[in-house]
């Protein structure tokens, strides 16, 4: 049987006629499906489905499965993989281009300064930020990728940007590249039940379940207030203190959070209205401010 990457020459191949249907299904290699940013059906919008079954009609026929969003083999070898969110129909496949020559080559558009030497950092900084001077780079010639962004402002804009981002973040560091911070720990982290692995002493008493039964007895259990919020989500969204006035619509509110996954319903901490603590940490050990 042909393999789905290599095209399947079909029929007695004594006509003159040949069909093709070259990207007749929406196969990717799993590196390139791990980063590939669009959904099946946002991508079969593009694709050419069941064009097989249109060949079928001529007995000689090429067809081939392989995604165009991995190599449009419509296109010149130059332009065969989609760099920028315009070779694609204004898509963004993925935030990075593959090359050629690599397996696989995370990129992204980046600034740089224009060549000349700069006297001060200030200097330097102002001319990274000119938006005229910008070029995709491959990630792995960088000796260190800093990865940041805000989830909260990225919930309603781009839902996908933070598992992409640490996605993304692994694959590179798996070329040598440092990254900060470690995408591995990223991905830890990309839930409220990552609070789950900290001693009991650190962290209130916590109920993590889909139940409404269990998440009622549990908030009566603590007395009748507890503060309930989705397992997914950052930037205070989704977040309820309940107490006794709220106990009517607990149901209410437990439904509302359970639509979009699991509800983590905790032990209310009066503390919390002093503020929370961060600090940084670096090579496991906390940073002291002086």
């Amino acid at each position: 049987m042909a393999s789905a990457a290599m095209p399947q020459f079909i029929g007695p191949w004594d006509t003159q006629i040949v069909a093709t249907a070259i990207h007749a299904g929406h196969d990717l290699r799993p590196d390139v499906a791990a980063a590939m940013l669009l959904s099946e059906q946002d991508r079969l919008r593009e694709e050419d489905p069941f064009t097989d079954l249109i060949a079928a009609a001529v007995p000689d026929r090429v067809v081939t499965t392989r995604s165009r969003f991995e190599v449009d083999l419509n296109r010149p070898r130059r332009e065969a993989v989609y760099r920028r969110p315009e070779d694609a129909w204004g898509w963004t496949s993925g935030a990075r281009a593959c090359s050629p020559s690599r397996s696989f080559a995370p990129a992204w558009p980046a600034r740089r300064p224009s060549g000349k030497n700069c006297r001060s950092r200030e200097r330097h900084l102002a001319d990274v930020q000119k938006p005229a001077i910008e070029e995709h780079i491959a990630l792995d010639e960088f000796d260190v990728l800093m990865l940041r962004n805000d989830p909260a402002q990225d919930a309603e804009s781009a839902p996908w940007a933070n598992n992409a981002g640490v996605a993304f973040g692994q694959l590179v560091a798996g070329r040598g590249v440092l990254v900060v911070n470690d995408p591995t720990s990223l991905a830890n982290a990309l839930s409220k039940a990552y609070f789950q692995h900290c001693p009991e002493i650190v962290r209130p008493r916590t109920l993590i379940s889909r139940e409404p039964e269990l998440i009622s007895q549990f908030v009566a259990d603590l007395g009748g207030r507890a503060v309930l919020k989705p397992l997914q989500g950052s930037g205070g969204s989704g977040v309820f203190l309940v107490n006794r006035q709220e106990a009517p619509n607990l149901n209410q509110i437990i439904e509302a959070i359970g639509r979009d996954g699991y509800v983590v319903a905790q032990e209310y901490l009066p503390e919390a209205k002093q503020g929370d603590v961060r600090f940084f940490v670096m090579n496991g050990r906390p940073l002291r401010e002086k």
